[in-house]
């Protein structure tokens, strides 16, 4: 029988780790699909033995647990009558211990969702740590003896309990009406409204001012927190408005109290659309312009594309909070990557074959680029708040493009519509004739 040499198995386990399902992975690796198959229980049985050898005398602070639902074979109710009961056909849990500090998970445990899973769960975790820990799992009844019968009164431990409901009330006074959060235009239009509301709170407030000094509201202004006249050179905090109020003129009586500005904002000016050309003169409120620029590496042994440095740059009108600014686009290039080279949606004959998270692969921390620069370019739009413009979906916008051209810029080849998946692109450097 042929073996796989020391190489030839790291190549498939690289495979694997990136993603790629068995059938990928054999066509990538050049072998047929039941040598990966078979290589797998011995992948995880190697696993297995170096956890359980090296995860000893942890000194973990934070471990949270939980149960993760799959199932082998069938889901429960559809598993034949002759192999209902079994392990192994139908539903089956995973059980997990995580630190919540270092994403370490120090204990797992595959079986049902019962009591005896649960202490044979628990007692692996406890003979792992080497000192007391904060333990938090959820509000699964069988926890509690099988905490207390393997940590006894060593553990400070807590359940987390989920209530799931809503009266379906929304309270505006609280929460103002705004039409929808879509359409990266939150800080435009409810800015407009928030600028609108101060400059109404402004204006009573100086008017109450003008009244109690006898004075010309155009000769009043609020500098540094402070009411103050250029004709008297009198002035005032506005905390003291607040609490202490205003004498009248006449000193019989006070005024004064909490100011509450009022405000909104309606774009009146957008037309709508002619139903002919499909145009129309404003039929949209703004428009965010940007760019970013990539660049790739690709493996050419397995078709990896790693994303080592991006740049994003975009003109926001108006960057009111920048490092929130910068942080959303950084946020929508991660965004745009976890679409270009990772999600993907698997239909065969109208049904989805990867409904889960499980085999919908989104980017993480680990696919994060080493560098990402973002430039904020600053030319104020003429009814956002301060100049201010939307700046949400756009920063993924240009992503996918952009490392599409970044690969075929390294391998003269485009590999069609995305995901750049690892085999995608492989699979596409054989058919260009650049690997064999």
């Amino acid at each position: 029988m042929n073996r796989l040499n020391k190489e030839q198995r790291t190549k498939i386990i690289a495979a694997l780790v990136e993603g790629n399902s068995l059938r990928a992975t054999a066509r990538m690796c050049d072998v047929v699909f039941n040598t990966v198959l078979k290589l797998v229980p011995q992948i995880g049985a190697a696993c297995g033995e170096y956890q359980n050898r090296a995860f000893r005398n942890l000194t973990c602070k934070r471990i949270q647990c939980d149960e993760i639902w799959s199932f082998c074979y069938a889901k429960a109710k559809n598993v034949p009558s002759d192999k209902q009961g079994q392990f192994g056909f139908g539903d089956v849990w995973t059980w997990t211990a995580i630190d919540a500090d270092t994403k370490l998970v120090p204990s797992w445990c595959v079986g049902t969702r019962d009591a005896g899973t649960a202490f044979e769960f628990m007692h692996d975790l406890a003979g792992r740590l080497a000192n007391r820990v904060q333990l938090t799992t959820d509000g699964h009844r069988v926890y509690l003896t099988a905490v207390e019968s393997a940590f006894g009164s060593e553990i400070d431990y807590a359940m987390l309990v989920k209530v799931y409901s809503s009266d379906g009330a929304v309270d505006t006074k609280y929460s103002p009406y705004e039409w929808q959060t879509v359409a990266s235009r939150l800080t435009w239009s409810m800015g407009n409204a928030i600028a609108a509301a101060a400059r109404d709170a402004r204006q009573q407030i100086l008017h109450l001012v003008a009244q109690a000094w006898n004075e010309d509201i155009k000769d009043l202004d609020i500098v540094d927190g402070n009411v103050i006249s250029y004709k008297t050179e009198e002035s005032i905090p506005l905390k003291d408005m607040v609490v202490y109020g205003l004498p009248k003129p006449d000193g019989k009586g006070w005024i004064g109290g909490p100011i509450v500005g009022r405000g909104n904002f309606m774009p009146t000016y957008i037309t709508g659309l002619d139903p002919e050309t499909g145009q129309g003169e404003r039929a949209a409120v703004h428009y965010t312009t940007g760019a970013q620029a990539v660049e790739v590496e690709v493996d050419m042994e397995t078709g990896k594309v790693e994303v080592l440095r991006a740049v994003a740059a975009f003109d926001v009108g108006k960057a009111i909070n920048p490092e929130m600014v910068r942080a959303q686009m950084e946020g929508g290039l991660i965004q745009g990557i976890s679409t270009a080279l990772f999600e993907e949606l698997q239909l065969k004959q109208g049904l989805l074959h990867n409904p889960s998270l499980v085999d919908y692969r989104i980017a993480t921390c680990v696919d994060v680029p080493p560098k990402i620069e973002s430039i904020i370019v600053e030319v104020p739009q003429d009814d956002g708040p301060w100049g201010a413009r939307g700046i949400g979906e756009h920063a993924m916008v240009p992503t996918i493009p952009a490392i599409a051209n970044a690969i075929y810029d390294a391998l003269g080849i485009r590999p069609g519509s995305p995901p750049y998946s690892s085999e995608r692109v492989y699979l596409a450097m054989v058919d260009g004739g650049i690997v064999e």
